[in-house]
């Protein structure tokens, strides 16, 4: 349900894990109390396991901004300090790279800055797409206010 939001909290920099589907309430709940997590949610029943007391947010169902304005809001979340810095896919922190290491990336990133997911070995540079993305998140971070 809120897969986009977890993306751009990655985005953001944030360690943020996407709950695995099918998996019961109580073991999700659990497991974020076991790593120290919040957990954010659309399923009013989560709010029913006590466990959750502290833990667990509601989100209702809305629009992508609507969502990352009351997430900001929340927990003070600064939406550029650590922008790119974890992998969009997996959350694992990138590590800078050198585009010579990567021959099949296109010629034109040369001297680039680019970072290399050490999990998955996805490659990041600053393009279209992470412009169009920190675009929106310079938005949400005005959204905030001073």
């Amino acid at each position: 349900m809120l897969g986009r939001l977890a993306r751009y909290l990655r985005a953001a920099g944030y360690d943020t894990e996407l709950a695995a589907g099918g998996a019961p309430d109580r073991d999700l709940v659990r497991q974020a109390a076991e790593e120290g997590r919040y957990f954010l949610t659309c399923d009013r029943l989560i709010l029913e396991h006590r466990a959750g007391n502290g833990l667990v947010c509601f989100l209702p169902h809305g629009h992508l901004d609507k969502l990352a304005r009351q997430v900001g809001e929340r927990f003070g979340i600064d939406w550029l300090a650590r922008a790119f810095t974890r992998c969009l896919m997996d959350n694992t922190p990138l590590v800078p790279t050198q585009s010579h290491h990567h021959p099949d990336l296109p010629p034109d990133l040369a001297g680039r800055d680019i970072m290399r997911c050490p999990a998955c070995q996805r490659v990041y540079w600053d393009g279209s797409h992470s412009r169009r993305m920190r675009a929106r998140l310079e938005e949400w971070q005005r959204s905030l206010g001073p």
